[in-house]
């Protein structure tokens, strides 16, 4: 992602998703300030954009003023909207398809904040202006139609855009296709909930979250219910392997044959391994520090070293053979004729 704070124009903006009165916040914000205080917070906006991009010292005040005024008028909080234009001198220089994203992402149901997150969320393609602003407004409506098709309800597309608000730059057909996908693992309304949980299934490759799943469902032996509920397709599968090696060399996770009842997997609720952090789960498992786990994570990359590295001698091996017998197989035939 493109991103460059200001250090002194904000404290503490995008913390979070906003309250429902953000709406009315932001209007009473831009009533309350007038073209001369508009123009002093334009001021800010562009200094702290100059020290990040020289380019900056080209555009004029009024022009942040214009954006800032349709911005606040739209609804957008001040502190939040400043937060966003600061150092970001493709915005500034994009008026119309800044506002356009805004009010389209507001008639679709979502808050000002979760327009300004989404802004502020834009990969470098669209930071460094390799693709035009202009085109996000149209893949957004065409992502968003693709998802209610899909059954996504308004309250489901809320959760999904406000976790990633990325997700609405994918393409429909990766909607639809992972969508299918994970209908292959789940019920379809667990599907959705993994999907509103774990936003990432529609940006990594399906390889890598069908990996994750396997491991868990076979591997770990926990049930797709507590798959759902744990968020582990969103987990890295080295952080996963990594705890579950953990807990099996400290005595704390024991292999299970069966699992379709939950009494029968006495080992810890795969959403705590998933979601605890390093010092909770060192703390939990065996009451060690976070250093501690840390040496162990360190060893447990030389061993993944060590494996792949052996996995290259077998394939490396593997390859000589094959070459010896074509050789082999040649030579055979050159004297046979």
């Amino acid at each position: 992602m493109c991103r460059t704070n200001s250090n002194n124009v904000s404290c503490q903006y995008l913390s979070g998703s906003t309250t429902p009165s953000s709406d009315s916040r932001g209007r009473t914000e831009q009533s309350a300030v007038g073209d001369e205080n508009l123009t002093a917070l334009a001021q800010q906006i562009l200094e702290a954009t100059r020290r990040s991009d020289i380019r900056a010292a080209s555009v004029q005040p009024y022009i942040v003023v214009n954006l800032l005024k349709d911005l606040f008028e739209a609804g957008c909080p001040q502190l939040p909207t400043m937060d966003l234009l600061s150092g970001r001198l493709w915005l500034l220089q994009n008026h119309e398809a800044v506002v356009s994203v805004v009010e389209t992402l507001m008639q679709q149901g979502f808050t000002p904040q979760v327009a300004l997150d989404f802004l502020a969320s834009l990969p470098a393609e669209y930071c460094m202006q390799e693709r035009p602003l202009a085109d996000i407004t149209q893949i957004v409506n065409a992502s968003i139609h693709q998802l209610r098709d899909l059954g996504f309800s308004d309250r489901n597309l809320t959760q999904l855009v406000e976790k990633s608000p990325h997700v609405l730059l994918a393409s429909t057909k990766i909607h639809r296709s992972m969508f299918t996908k994970l209908k292959s693992l789940f019920t379809k309304s667990d599907a959705m909930k993994v999907a509103v949980t774990c936003p990432e299934v529609f940006s990594q490759s399906w390889t890598k979250t069908n990996k994750i799943f396997d491991y868990a469902f076979f591997t770990m032996c926990y049930t797709q219910p507590q798959i759902v509920q744990s968020g582990v397709l969103a987990c890295p599968l080295h952080k996963l392997q990594d705890r579950h090696a953990f807990l099996s060399r400290a005595g704390f996770f024991v292999e299970v044959k069966k699992k379709n009842d939950p009494r029968l997997n006495p080992n810890p609720p795969l959403r705590f391994i998933v979601k605890a952090s390093d010092a909770d789960f060192a703390s939990e498992f065996g009451g060690l520090s976070e250093e501690e786990y840390s040496s162990f994570l360190a060893m447990r990359e030389l061993e993944r070293d060590e494996e792949e590295n052996e996995v290259d001698g077998t394939d490396r091996d593997s390859d000589t053979d094959s070459d010896l017998d074509s050789s082999d197989s040649d030579s055979d035939s050159c004297e046979g004729r």
